[in-house]
């Protein structure tokens, strides 16, 4: 039982870490605004213009929109439906748009962080194997690592796809593990049909006999 604990807060601990360094750079701005000054909840590690666009649909979403205008064109366009993730959370909460973002992506920081455990734990049957693969995959350069330095894939270097913006972003968060659970489990699919495929030649074989 104690083990189990140990274990639990161990994994917890994973997920305050990288919530913490994702979201130091606002504590710090928040705790060190100089006097006379307005901190406006925006101090992030890096593109923080992107962030102030999904700030700027959640912000639209409270304001009782679902559809948002296109408004980088001069050309009249009708609106869409994008951002649905922000969007909803705008619906759902009134709060500060700034606070509902960074609230949202550490909830989802914190679900990336558990699922990457979970699909490691599934491959290693080492509890510390496990957790120590999922701290080197969040800071180590994520599953782009694999790869090194290469011109391989330009792909495997993005920001996402490295897990520098996806424990930043919500939207990319949820992204980026949609593609590793559906990874794993194609993988497990076909280990599983080649499994059932293996057991079943015996038989065969006693049957020609």
């Amino acid at each position: 039982m104690r083990t189990k604990i140990v274990k639990i807060f161990t994994v917890l601990a994973v997920v305050f870490l990288v919530i913490f360094v994702q979201k130091f750079p606002n504590i710090y701005a928040l705790w060190h605004t100089p006097e006379g000054y307005t901190y406006n909840y925006q101090a992030s590690w890096f593109d923080p213009w992107d962030v102030n666009v999904y700030v700027a649909a959640i912000r639209d979403a409270q304001n009782g929109h679902l559809l948002l205008k296109n408004h980088y064109t001069t050309i009249p366009m009708q609106p869409s439906f994008i951002y649905p993730v922000y969007i909803l959370a705008g619906q759902l909460s009134q709060q500060n748009p700034y606070i509902v973002f960074h609230v949202l992506a550490s909830i989802i920081s914190a679900l990336t962080v558990v699922i990457i455990f979970y699909c490691y734990k599934r491959i290693f049957s080492s509890f510390t194997f496990a957790i120590l693969a999922t701290i080197i995959c969040l800071f180590g350069g994520g599953i782009g690592a694999l790869l090194g330095k290469t011109d391989i894939s330009a792909a495997s270097q993005i920001t996402s796809f490295s897990f520098q913006s996806a424990s930043q972003r919500a939207h990319e968060g949820i992204g980026i593990v949609l593609y590793i659970v559906a990874l794993v489990a194609t993988y497990y699919y076909f280990e599983s049909k080649k499994s059932k495929k293996t057991a079943s030649k015996p038989r065969e074989c006693a049957k020609a006999k």
